[in-house]
């Protein structure tokens, strides 16, 4: 199976609001999305997040031409924050 993995901020969220990955994914019937979309998420966490369900993707046995990787990065005043 062919796989579009889509992460960014609140524009990439797919739960609430038709967002780009929706439109995309329209347009990629053959793919399944994974959305790694979360509101007011900085670009540290976007790019972990892509890159822990990349790296899940090959461990599934998934081959590197079949997956898509679509970013929308956040502001760069966005900072991850430990709250415990």
């Amino acid at each position: 199976m062919k796989k579009l993995i889509s992460a960014g901020c609140s524009f990439s969220e797919t739960t609430l609001y038709k967002t780009w990955p929706l439109h995309l994914i329209k347009n990629l019937p053959e793919y399944e999305l994974i959305s790694k979309g979360i509101p007011c998420q900085g670009n540290g966490l976007i790019a972990r997040s892509v890159i822990w369900e990349v790296s899940n993707q090959l461990s599934l046995g998934v081959q590197p031409e079949n997956i898509i990787v679509g970013v929308e990065w956040s502001g760069v005043n966005r900072h991850e924050v430990y709250v415990n």
